[in-house]
Formats: structure tokens, C-alpha cells, sequence
């Protein structure tokens, strides 16, 4: 099958996924006891939303985070990550539009479909170790059908 074909039944099954942020909340307290908590930011150039993020934050470590996108003005979840933030660095969220050169991904995705990151909010939730916060990425991603950041 030809990549572009690939990508496009890729693109059709994610816009297809009907998880909303609520499923993943719900899924993550009744099965592991974790709460994923919602963070509003402001995604400006030249913004102080990181540092302000930081300061929210500052005594978590090994962070997952649900990103999401906007389609037909509804928030939808899009990418689950993982950060270093707080305790063990810097929050290194990318709200960028350009794809990326020769991936398949989620700014691909956006750009195909014309569509946006929603730039109002943010979730996550720390967890005891790198290890764990991959484990969990990983589970998130491939329950719910979400692209890795």
C-alpha cells in the first residue's frame, strides 16, 4: 500500500476515536487511582504561560500529559507525552503547527485536516518515575488512539 494511503487510513481511524478527555479522567481514577487534573495556559509568543505552568506544578515529577486539538470548537484529546517538569526541569510543551521533516505524526495530522491545537488547556499528572510515566504514556496512547508528542 502506498504511504500516502497509510496515512490517510490513519488520519480516517483517528478522527473516528470518540474518547473524550472525561474517559480518560474516569479511566485513570477507577483503575490507578490517578488524578489527571486540568491546567488552563494562554499559548502566546513571547508568553509567560510556561513559567506560570511551572509554578502550578513545580512539585511534580515525571509527568504524562493529554494535549488536545479543536475540531468544530469542541476540545478533543490528541497527543499524550511525557515531560520533565517541576522538580526534575522545564515544561518542553510544543504547541507548533509545522510538521515536522519525514514524520507522520500529530502536527501532520493538524495540518491536514486544517485543524489547531487548543492552546487554553492542558492535562497531566506526575507519577513516581520515568519508567512509569513511559508505561503510562504508552497505555494511554494506544487505549485511547492518541499520538505521542
Amino acid at each position: 500500500m502506498e504511504d500516502k494511503l497509510i496515512w490517510s487510513k490513519i488520519r480516517e481511524d483517528f478522527k473516528e476515536n470518540t474518547a473524550s478527555i472525561e474517559n480518560i479522567v474516569d479511566y485513570l481514577k477507577e483503575n490507578f487511582e490517578i488524578e489527571m487534573k486540568s491546567y488552563e495556559i494562554d499559548v502566546k509568543p513571547h508568553g509567560w504561560w510556561k513559567y506560570h505552568l511551572n509554578q502550578e506544578i513545580k512539585n511534580l515529577s515525571n509527568v504524562v500529559y493529554i494535549k488536545c486539538y479543536v475540531d468544530k470548537g469542541k476540545s478533543k484529546p490528541f497527543i499524550c507525552g511525557i515531560t520533565k517538569t517541576g522538580i526534575q526541569g522545564t515544561t518542553d510543551f510544543n504547541f507548533g503547527d509545522e510538521p515536522t521533516n519525514d514524520n507522520y505524526n500529530g502536527r501532520c495530522f493538524l495540518s491536514d485536516e486544517e485543524l489547531g491545537h487548543d492552546k487554553t488547556i492542558v492535562y497531566l499528572f506526575g507519577t513516581s518515575s520515568p519508567k512509569m510515566a513511559r508505561a503510562l504514556e504508552a497505555h494511554l496512547q494506544k487505549r485511547y488512539n492518541l499520538f505521542g508528542s
